[in-house]
């Protein structure tokens, strides 16, 4: 239990320095963190056995665009940028045989 919060943890400062990075595009297209924040929360709950890994873009094609999807629940442009949603509720298992 105690690998998995650390893990979770590091996932959340990760996302968190990302977010506030130079490549953070959400303003710009008019949405904000908290809109973010939601489409992330709606696609975890639909999430019922595993996680979800969703990567942006990388090699010649991120060059010049940014992954719709992606951007769509991180704001981030950055070239091969991942995001893993871990729901709440296999997060908190304490018996999770996998860490």
């Amino acid at each position: 239990m105690k690998n998995l919060r650390i893990y979770i943890t590091s996932i959340l400062c990760v996302i968190l320095f990302v977010s506030t990075t130079d490549s953070f595009a959400a303003e710009e297209q008019g949405f904000g963190p908290l809109d973010l924040m939601e489409r992330r929360d709606k696609l975890a709950a639909q999430i019922t056995d595993g996680v979800a890994i969703i990567t942006n873009y990388s090699g010649v094609l991120a060059r010049t665009r940014t992954d719709p999807e992606f951007l769509y629940l991180t704001g981030v442009q950055i070239p091969g940028a991942k995001l893993i949603l871990i729901p709440k509720e296999i997060a908190a298992e304490s018996d999770h045989p996998e860490f």
